[in-house]
């Protein structure tokens, strides 16, 4: 059993340390397995056995305890340790020191193991070897990092970040785990923690669960962790002149704590709810470290990029607070600016022109509430753009970029994503044929594996959908997935007539008018300019008053230096204040290289912009007033499809109609807890 656990951490020719802790502490260094695991089982039940985690410098097994535990011999040290192979997550339950814990206390640290587990999973991480310790539970994670500086304080990040997000009154998240050459328990031997009593009894340690492959985890995905830890070491509050207290912001703002617990030094609050989402239930909390930094985070992909700054800025706005810190060094009251009378004269008599007048408006009391936790959000299916805006239906959406900037693409993967929220769909393209808009909409939603891969009489590679993959697919777009047809008119009155036919009866309730520019508006004016604010205009009187998301494609008027700005859209504005949110789509070349450059962008932005093959920017957010904000995107050659840089793994989404198909090989991990 011993040399089962060892196989499953060394490799043929490593060094292998083996530790044991009693009376006394001893120490061997094998080259050989079979040596290690019958040299550890002579101590098994006297001491408390453990190996070493990290790959050993090979010299070490020419100490004088070579091929035997000896006492109070050489034990590896930090720089002993030539490589980083695994992160150990210690869940340890709080008891009294020397003591073994109790089947209840052991409990609650599996389901602090568990929540993480899942956590990480669902960031990215590949699966974990998963241990029994006896007293709590072990998560390691396979790794390849040097032994430097970065990696050491990489690894102390997120192991604090961990403790930060997961840790309890109850449980712990061992923080201190994270030097190179870190023991930990030789699984398969008895963990021998005080008096062996019923109560608390001593415990054999195991390997739960071991994944049928055992992967590597990037570093990108570990500083993905590392990051969520604040840096600043003290907060001010908003009067200036005392520290930042977080029970009276609490209180201050009415939040509502479901409950509040100490860690680690540091103090976290579960929320009743999150704030950015109510769905997402109690899986948000405030947390304080020891230094005064805050913190928060909600577990849902959803909310990833929502931080203390986020958080804050819903209760008190940044303006709010500028404005009163001025107020407060000034020391001055503030003077209103002397009033002019605009005022018009009325007649003091209510006759039928002032009645007339006074129905401009209405009692706020007669109002109906406005209710934040049943509105209806739209998600685009990339997780960094839905973190970073929330897309209400009942709203009119502006899509733009220049001529093969992948606007197109961009939006045949939201009606995928329309139509895998159960929303009915309607499209019009006013560029495509019928066949050849279905044939790229119908790669977008086969996935990489569903294509067969071909090459054309002139040596060009192309891809066909499998014959079962598009029937499957065909069946999924059936009565809620429409086209128009742009050879019965390009008329605006008969494509918007076409649309709400399609709405009362088919309940298309998310639209698509791919592109603007093809529709004839010629009926609403003589001039260009003034008939596309027209119909703008009273596109944007539709979607509110039917409740529809309708995603309008704009090219840009003007495009300066090959890049799509904002400002070479709206133009004069005529129609700016019609939408309700404008996304940029940009395709990464020398002419865009050059524009990230001119902008104050950090280094790690400049990066990424340089590996990426797409960037979607946010050009306007009436819902929360963002824009300028980028999320970077790659292109799949093959399924045609635009991935989340941060998010590679999700090219191979699978749609509702692919979740339905029996498939012939499906590996499952069934005894994964999570």
């Amino acid at each position: 059993m011993l040399q089962d656990t060892l196989k499953i951490f060394y490799e043929q020719g490593d060094i292998i340390e083996i530790r044991t802790i009693g009376k006394v502490t001893s120490t061997g260094y094998f080259d050989d397995v079979e040596k290690a695991a019958r040299e550890a089982a002579k101590f098994d039940g006297k001491s408390n056995v453990y190996f070493m985690l990290n790959k050993i410098d090979p010299a070490c097994y020419h100490r004088e305890n070579k091929d035997k535990i000896i006492d109070k011999s050489s034990s590896t040290s930090d720089n002993d340790i030539i490589k980083r192979n695994w992160i150990l997550l210690d869940f340890d339950p709080k008891r009294a020191a020397k003591t073994s814990a109790t089947d209840e206390e052991k409990s609650l640290a599996e389901e602090i193991m568990k929540k993480i587990g899942k956590y990480l999973k669902n960031k990215g991480f590949k699966s974990p070897v998963i241990a029994d310790s006896g007293n709590g539970w072990h998560l390691l994670y396979r790794i390849d990092m040097p032994n430097d500086n970065e990696s050491k304080k990489l690894i102390e990040t997120f192991l604090k970040t961990c403790d930060m997000l997961f840790s309890t009154e109850t449980v712990d998240v061992d923080i201190s785990v994270f030097n190179a050459s870190r023991i930990t328990k030789l699984y398969g031997t008895m963990s021998k923690k005080g008096a062996d009593t019923k109560e608390r009894p001593h415990r054999r340690s195991e390997i739960a669960y071991i994944p049928k492959v055992i992967e590597v985890n990037p570093k990108e995905k570990i500083k993905e962790i590392s990051n969520m830890m604040p840096t600043t070491t003290r907060n001010t509050n908003n009067n200036y002149n005392a520290e930042f207290s977080i029970d009276d912001f609490i209180s201050k703002h009415h939040i509502r704590v479901a409950k509040a617990s100490s860690f680690s030094g540091g103090q976290k609050y579960i929320l009743e709810e999150c704030p950015f989402d109510k769905a997402h239930g109690k899986d948000s909390a405030i947390v304080q470290l020891p230094s005064g930094a805050l913190a928060f985070h909600c577990f849902h992909n959803g909310c990833a990029y929502n931080t203390w700054k986020e958080f804050r800025e819903l209760y008190e706005p940044l303006s709010e607070r500028e404005a009163h810190k001025q107020h407060y060094e000034t020391k001055r009251e503030y003077k209103p600016k002397k009033e002019v009378n605009l005022t018009p004269q009325i007649s003091q008599i209510i006759d039928d022109e002032t009645l007339k007048i006074l129905k401009r408006a209405k009692s706020l009391s007669s109002i109906r509430p406005f209710d934040r936790k049943n509105i209806e959000i739209f998600s685009f299916g990339i997780d960094t753009l839905d973190s970073q805006v929330e897309v209400l239906l009942g709203k009119l959406a502006v899509v733009t970029g220049v001529n093969g900037s992948g606007k197109s693409t961009f939006l045949g993967q939201v009606m995928l994503e329309a139509l895998e929220q159960n929303h009915n769909v309607f499209t019009y393209s006013g560029e495509l044929k019928p066949d050849e808009f279905q044939y790229w909409v119908d790669l977008q939603a086969a996935g990489t594996d569903n294509l067969i891969e071909k090459t054309s009489k002139k040596g060009k590679k192309y891809y066909e959908i499998k014959a079962d993959a598009r029937h499957e697919i065909h069946k999924w777009y059936n009565d809620k997935f429409f086209l128009y047809n742009n050879e019965e008119s390009m008329k605006y009155e008969d494509i918007l007539t076409t649309i709400e036919a399609y709405r009362v009866h088919k309940g298309c309730r998310v639209i698509f008018l791919d592109n603007f520019l093809t529709l004839d508006i010629s009926s609403l004016s003589d001039k260009d300019l003034e008939a596309q604010t027209k119909f703008i205009w009273s596109l944007a009187q539709y979607v509110k008053k039917n409740n529809v998301l309708v995603f309008l494609v704009i090219h840009p008027r003007k495009i300066f230096d090959g890049i799509c700005q904002k400002q070479d859209v709206l133009g004069t504005g005529n129609f700016s204040n019609a939408i309700d949110y404008m996304f940029i789509v940009h395709r990464i070349n020398d002419a865009f290289r050059s524009h990230m450059e001119k902008r104050k962008l950090s280094k790690t932005s400049k990066e990424i912009a340089e590996k990426a093959n797409n960037m979607i920017e946010i050009g306007k957010d009436r819902w929360t007033g963002k824009e300028g904000l980028n999320v970077p995107l790659k292109f799949c050659e093959d399924n045609k499809r635009l991935v989340d840089y941060q998010y590679p793994w999700t090219a191979n989404k699978e749609y509702s109609w692919n979740k339905r198909v029996q498939k012939k090989e499906v590996i499952k991990d069934e005894e994964c807890p999570f």
